[in-house]
C-alpha cells in the first residue's frame, strides 16, 4: 500500500488534528464574520457609484493619483488636472495610502469605481474581522463575535461608508483594535511587538490624518493607562519607541503635510470650522437617517446616533461593573476600563463644553468637526458590550444555549436597526473624467491652493501657456504629471507664463539651463512666470522635490527598510 514515504496516504484527505483546531478557532470564526458582513455592504455590488459627501471626489482623486503615478511621479504629490487645470497639491496633504492601494486595481484594467467600492467593503470586513480577533483575546468566541458585529454595524461606521462616502476614514477602523493590541503586546514584552506595532503606526499615519491625530492620543492614553497599572513608564518607554519609529517612515507625507500647510488656505478654513460643528446630547440617541451635511445648530442633515442596541448594551455593561465591582480595583481587565475612559473622553470633544481646549490644543482644530470623535465611540461601545455580557454570563453562570440565545437576539437587533442604514441614497453612474482640466479641487473651500495664486482662477485657461510678446510660437510636446516639455519662437525676447500654480518643488529649463521662476509676479501671481530669449526655445519644467523633502523620503525609505531587516533578523533569531 502506497503510504507516500513516511506520510499515510489518508493525511492526504483527512486533515490533522491540528489543522481542524486552527480551522475551528480561527479560519471557520472569520468566516462567519465575513458572512455577517455581507449585508452592510451589499449595496456596493450596485452598478455605477453612489451619491455621497466626499463619493465622486474619490473617483476624480483616484483617476488623477493613478495618473500620476503612470507619469511616474513618486511619492505622489501633485494633480495635474484639479484646479482647472492650473494643478494642485491634494495628495501632498492627503491619506495617500487609500489611493496607493486603488493602483494595483486600475493596473488590472478596473475603474476608480471599481477600486474605491472595493477598498470601501474590503476595510469594512477586515475591521471587522482584526476587532473579532482582538476581543477573542480576552473574551469567549460568542462575545467576540457580538463585538466584531457592534463594531461593524455602529450607525457611524456605515455613514462613513453611505452618506460620507469617505473611503479614507471607513480605512482608519482598522486601526483601533490594532492598537489596543499593539499596546498590550509591548506591555507584556512580546517578541516583535515594538516593531510591528511601529508598522501599524506608519501605515495609520498615511491613511487618513484626521483619524491618525484622534488615534495617536489614544495610543499614547491606553500605554500610559498600562504604566500605571504596571506601575512602570516602560510600557510607555517602548510605545513611544514604536511611535516615533512609525513616524519617522511616515515622514515623507507627514512632515510636507504639516510644514507646507502655513503656505496655503489650511490654516484658514477647516482649521477654523469647529465651533458650528458641535454635538447635541439629544442628537446622539435621535432617531432618523439622512443623507446632508453637518451644519450649525442641531438640525444637521445626518446621523450621530451612537446606536440603540451598542448604548444599550453598554449601559448593561456599567451597572455590571457597579454591581461586580470588588475593592481590587484591577478586577476587571484594562481594556474594559480603557474603553470606558476613552468613551467619555470623545464624549467630552464632541460637546461644546470642550471648546476652550479646542482652542488651544495644537493640530486639535484640523479635525474639523467635534463629531469625529465618533470614531472613539465605535470601538469603546463594541468592546464594552462584548465585555459587559461576558462579565453577566459569568455571573448568572449561563449556559451555552443561553449564552448563544442572547448574541443571536443581539445580532438580529443590530440588524434589523441597521437595514435602513446600510443603502445608498441614489446610484450615480460612472463618469469618465476626460479633458486636460477639471474644473473642481475636490476638496470643499479649495483650502490647499497656495495663497499667491491670488485671485482663483475662474475658470480654465484658454491655453496652457502664454507669452507677453505677440506672435510667439509655443508648441506643448508632453505635458506629464510632473514634467512639462513645450517649445516657444519668440521673436524678441520675452516672458513665458505657464498656467500651472506654483508650488514649492516647480522648476524650469530654458534650453538646459534653470532660470528663475517669478512666481509673485504682479500680473500672474502664483503661477510659473519666466523669461526666455529671442529665438528657439526648448522649456522644461518640472515638480521636484525640495530638499527638505528629500531628506524625509530618505529617512522614510531607510527606516522603513530598517525596520522590515530588524523584523527578519529577530524572527531568524527566534
Amino acid at each position: 500500500m502506497w503510504t507516500g514515504g513516511s506520510v499515510p496516504w489518508y493525511s492526504v484527505v483527512m486533515p490533522s488534528k491540528k489543522f481542524k483546531s486552527i480551522f475551528l478557532k480561527l479560519f471557520l470564526p472569520i468566516l462567519l464574520v465575513i458572512a455577517l458582513a455581507i449585508p452592510g455592504i451589499k449595496d456596493l455590488t450596485l452598478p455605477g457609484y453612489f451619491s455621497s459627501h466626499d463619493g465622486v471626489g474619490h473617483l476624480i482623486r483616484m483617476d488623477e493619483f493613478y495618473q500620476a503615478f503612470q507619469d511616474g511621479q513618486f511619492p505622489v504629490r501633485w494633480s495635474k488636472r484639479l484646479y482647472s487645470g492650473y494643478g494642485y497639491p491634494f495628495f501632498n496633504f492627503n491619506y495617500p495610502s487609500v489611493y496607493y492601494f486603488g493602483v494595483p486595481i486600475m493596473m488590472a484594467g478596473f475603474s476608480a469605481t471599481t477600486a474605491m467600492k472595493a477598498e470601501l467593503a474590503f476595510t469594512f470586513i477586515l475591521s471587522g474581522i482584526i476587532m473579532f480577533v482582538y476581543l477573542r483575546r480576552h473574551v469567549p468566541f460568542p462575545f467576540a463575535l457580538l463585538g466584531s458585529v457592534l463594531y461593524m454595524y455602529a450607525p457611524y461606521r456605515l455613514l462613513n461608508i453611505y452618506v460620507k462616502g469617505s473611503v479614507a476614514e471607513s480605512a482608519a477602523f482598522i486601526f483601533t483594535p490594532l492598537i489596543l493590541w499593539g499596546v498590550e503586546a509591548i506591555t507584556q514584552k512580546k517578541k516583535y511587538t515594538i516593531l510591528l506595532t511601529s508598522l501599524v503606526i506608519f501605515a495609520l499615519g498615511i491613511s487618513h490624518n484626521i483619524s491618525a491625530l484622534i488615534l495617536f492620543a489614544f495610543f499614547f492614553g491606553y500605554s500610559f493607562l498600562q504604566s500605571i497599572y504596571k506601575k512602570s513608564l516602560w510600557p510607555t518607554i517602548h510605545a513611544s519607541i514604536s511611535f516615533v519609529l512609525g513616524l519617522m517612515m511616515a515622514s515623507f507625507f507627514l512632515v510636507p503635510a504639516l510644514t507646507e500647510k502655513s503656505i496655503t488656505f489650511l490654516d484658514q478654513t477647516i482649521a477654523r470650522d469647529y465651533p458650528d460643528h458641535f454635538v447635541y446630547a439629544v442628537q446622539l440617541i435621535q432617531s432618523g437617517w439622512g443623507f446632508g451635511g453637518s451644519v450649525k445648530g442641531h438640525n444637521d442633515g445626518l446621523s450621530f446616533n451612537l446606536g440603540w442596541v451598542h448604548l444599550g448594551l453598554t449601559i448593561v455593561a456599567g451597572i455590571t461593573v457597579f454591581i461586580l465591582k470588588k475593592k481590587n480595583k484591577h478586577s476587571f481587565p484594562l481594556p474594559f476600563l480603557f474603553s470606558w475612559i476613552a468613551l467619555f473622553a470623545a464624549l467630552f470633544f464632541m460637546f461644546p463644553i470642550s471648546k476652550p481646549l479646542w482652542d488651544r490644543i495644537p493640530l486639535l482644530p484640523f479635525v474639523q468637526f467635534p463629531w469625529r470623535f465618533l470614531m472613539i465611540t465605535v470601538s469603546s461601545l463594541s468592546i464594552l458590550s462584548s465585555f459587559g455580557l461576558y462579565y453577566i454570563s459569568k455571573k448568572m453562570n449561563w449556559k451555552p444555549f443561553v449564552t448563544w440565545l442572547v448574541v443571536i437576539i443581539s445580532i438580529v437587533f443590530v440588524f434589523a436597526i441597521a437595514k435602513d442604514e446600510w443603502h445608498v441614497n441614489q446610484v450615480v453612474f460612472e463618469e469618465k473624467f476626460t479633458g486636460d482640466a477639471i474644473e473642481g479641487t475636490t476638496t470643499w473651500a479649495d483650502e490647499q491652493a497656495t495663497q499667491w495664486l491670488v485671485p482663483k482662477p475662474q475658470g480654465l485657461p484658454v491655453q496652457k501657456v502664454e507669452s507677453r510678446a505677440p506672435k510667439t510660437k509655443i508648441h506643448v510636446t508632453s505635458w506629464k504629471t510632473q514634467e512639462h516639455q513645450y517649445s516657444a519662437y519668440a521673436p524678441q525676447a520675452t516672458t513665458l507664463v505657464e498656467h500651472t500654480m506654483y508650488y514649492p518643488g516647480w522648476r524650469v529649463w530654458v534650453n538646459g539651463t534653470e532660470v528663475d521662476v517669478n512666481y509673485k509676479d504682479t500680473t500672474n501671481s502664483g503661477m510659473l512666470v519666466f523669461p526666455i530669449p529671442k529665438g528657439q526655445n526648448l522649456i522644461v519644467s518640472k515638480m521636484t522635490e525640495t530638499p527638505q523633502r528629500m531628506a524625509v523620503d530618505v529617512l522614510s525609505a531607510a527606516t522603513f527598510l530598517g525596520v522590515l531587516l530588524a523584523l527578519f533578523w529577530q524572527m531568524r533569531k527566534g
